[in-house]
């Protein structure tokens, strides 16, 4: 089946609202409403462990430990270090937890889930980025977003938001049982710690969203003084 358009969520979003023609909500009001409705959908998705929309985005850091995206991302899921052919995985921190930013310039793997924006062109798919299609979309999915915008713009349509509501939580429920549960060990643990670098287990990188990107601290002597 094929993605959704642009076009298409409109007509469903309006639909939901009871709206068809667009009298109560113009079409620019339903476009933003789906941006919204999308941006959370991902989130909700990624961060139960969905991975369908999962991207890897390769960058390199600087001397300063510091390594630039050129993609925004509504989640950002892992980083592993790229050392010839092994990939190391290091985990996300906060400031607090700071000793000194990293001082090597590394290749870094950032496994996320983009920030799709909601085209301007109808034609387009309602998940994509111009006329291309996220590859893991698909009609449950966009069908819970177009729910979750009627939602926005029906905040003060009691008797229409509980039918919505339900059709909402049912979409999503649809929707959650493709989000993976990981059961595996975290890295590293006492049988397989010694096959990891020295360097390995006192990494730990900051994320920082950005419009445009974002930015990716990677940090050492994490633990070192805990």
């Amino acid at each position: 089946m094929a993605a959704l358009t642009l076009a298409q969520a409109r007509t469903l979003t309006s639909a939901f609202l009871d709206d068809p023609n667009n009298v109560r909500w113009a079409v620019a009001v339903v476009d933003v409403a789906l941006q919204q409705a999308l941006s959370a959908c991902l989130n909700e998705y990624g961060s139960e462990g969905g991975d369908d929309f999962d991207e890897e985005f390769s960058i390199t850091t600087t001397t300063a430990g510091l390594g630039t995206l050129t993609v925004p991302l509504v989640l950002l899921r892992a980083v592993q270090v790229l050392t010839g052919t092994v990939y190391y995985p290091i985990v996300s921190q906060n400031r607090s937890q700071r000793v000194v930013n990293d001082t090597v310039a590394r290749d870094l793997k950032c496994l996320g889930i983009r920030e799709y924006a909601v085209s301007a062109t109808s034609s387009d798919p309602l998940v994509g980025v111009a006329a291309a299609a996220a590859p893991g979309t698909w009609a449950a999915f966009e069908r819970w977003v177009c729910l979750e915008a009627a939602l926005v713009l029906a905040v003060q349509d009691n008797d229409q938001r509980a039918g919505l509501i339900a059709n909402a939580e049912r979409t999503k429920a649809t929707v959650m049982k493709k989000a993976n549960t990981y059961t595996s060990r975290p890295l590293p643990d006492p049988e397989n710690a010694l096959i990891y670098a020295s360097w390995w287990r006192r990494l730990g990188y900051i994320f920082t969203p950005g419009q445009t990107g974002g930015t990716v601290q990677v940090i050492s002597d994490v633990g070192r003084w805990i």
